[in-house]
């Protein structure tokens, strides 16, 4: 920043960066909200967050490096390397009560405090949001869904010999084999994918069977 922007929108994190000890316009800028229209304040949820991946194998190292890097032992590292206006802003509350940061980041330390205490997690804005879907609700009939088709498959030999004769891509399995018994007269591989036909009914039987008796368990709770 060089002093002939006469105006900048951006985030509150781009304040400390501003009035840094090596910033060449220091203490020339003013700091304010910008201004609304229909909703309550001008900010928006968004964030630098931290967060630990479930499938890490460092989870432990991970959460100790993240309460490192937001504790006040590094907000102190921070100050005193680099300088008071450069501690992460929004981190913690105690920040704003610190009188080594107010005495540096006062220019914008309370234009970032109210910014932050103004968002609202449960109207965020003015714009549509999708509709809350809670899958693991869902999963079941999914599931079911899923089975029911995979039977559906397998025994459904009629309609495709009668309507289509396997053409168009709709030949399945009990199709293949009336081809492969009839046509190619291969008794021997049409009888052995009968009885693969055969053992995968019944394990695809015996799952649908539990994923219903599930759904009846779930119902009466």
């Amino acid at each position: 920043m060089q002093g002939k922007t006469a105006l900048w929108y951006d985030a509150t994190s781009a304040a400390g960066s501003l009035e840094s000890a090596d910033s060449p316009n220091k203490g020339k800028f003013g700091y304010a909200a910008a201004p609304v229209n229909k909703t309550a304040s001008s900010g928006w949820l968004y964030t630098w967050a931290w967060a630990v991946q479930k499938a890490s194998k460092y989870q432990d190292n991970a959460w100790k490096f993240i309460a490192w890097a937001s504790s006040k032992e590094y907000e102190e590292l921070v100050g005193k390397q680099l300088g008071w206006s450069r501690v992460p802003a929004g981190t913690r509350s105690s920040t704003y009560t610190n009188a080594d940061y107010l005495k540096e980041a006062g220019a914008f330390a309370e234009a970032t405090k109210a910014a932050i205490e103004g968002a609202d997690p449960n109207n965020a804005g003015v714009q549509k949001r999708p509709a809350p879907m809670t899958l693991p609700h869902l999963r079941t009939y999914i599931e079911l869904a899923g089975l029911l088709g995979s039977i559906y498959v397998v025994q459904n030999f009629d309609h495709v010999f009668t309507i289509t004769g396997g053409g168009l891509g709709t030949a399945n399995l009990p199709y293949y084999i009336y081809q492969t018994f009839y046509t190619a007269h291969d008794y021997g591989l049409a009888s052995a994918a009968g009885v693969i036909v055969v053992i995968l009914t019944n394990i695809v039987s015996t799952i649908a069977l539990r994923t219903v008796f599930s759904i009846f368990r779930e119902e009466k709770r």
